[in-house]
């Protein structure tokens, strides 16, 4: 995984940071799924996943309030490749996992947001925050179950999402605060 934070000042008020993230990813493991002195169920599995994500924030600070605007990316490409092993009549007799399941995934997502806070006094604060979010994801693969030929799985999805915030805060000493939201 490199994780790289970059923050520029734009003045004494205004900011700019970057956030980029990049993680490739890979695991194989052999599992006893029985945990018993006889294996019964194992699995096997390869998964492989990369992924990157971008995110700006400009970010503004007065006496009594701050704003931040941001936007945000990620993308990932994710693989997998899962096998339960066992009882022994499939994996001895029909030379076949008990359950298998193949696929790819790929996912978006894209996000702006905007966050603000008022300090009324040292005590009081209200924040409010917008958020919009758009993902999509796809897949496709296999999975095969005990008693069945091998089902194609092909699945395309898209939505998003307004998501309004709003905060009253109370911190009657720097260790101890109280708030709700909606």
């Amino acid at each position: 995984s490199v994780t790289l934070e970059l923050t520029w000042s734009l003045s004494d008020s205004l900011s700019l940071k970057s956030l980029s993230n990049y993680l490739d990813y890979q695991s194989d493991t052999v599992t006893d799924l029985g945990a018993t002195a006889v294996q019964f169920l194992g699995s096997t599995a390869v998964q492989e996943s990369e992924h990157y994500s971008q995110e700006l924030q400009l970010t503004w600070e007065g006496e009594q309030h701050s704003t931040l605007f941001g936007l945000y990316y990620f993308n990932e490409d994710y693989h997998s490749d899962v096998q339960i092993l066992g009882p022994p009549v499939f994996t001895d007799v029909l030379k076949r996992p008990f359950v298998n399941f193949y696929g790819d995934l790929n996912s978006d997502s894209y996000a702006a947001y905007w966050n603000t806070t008022w300090r009324f006094n040292s005590e009081w604060a209200l924040k409010g925050g917008l958020r919009y979010s758009a993902d999509s994801k796809d897949d496709q693969g296999f999975q095969q179950l005990p008693t069945e030929v091998p089902t194609d799985l092909a699945r395309d999805d898209n939505w998003d999402a307004w998501t309004p915030t709003t905060t009253l805060e109370y911190t009657p000493a720097d260790e101890l605060m109280f708030y709700a939201t909606i």
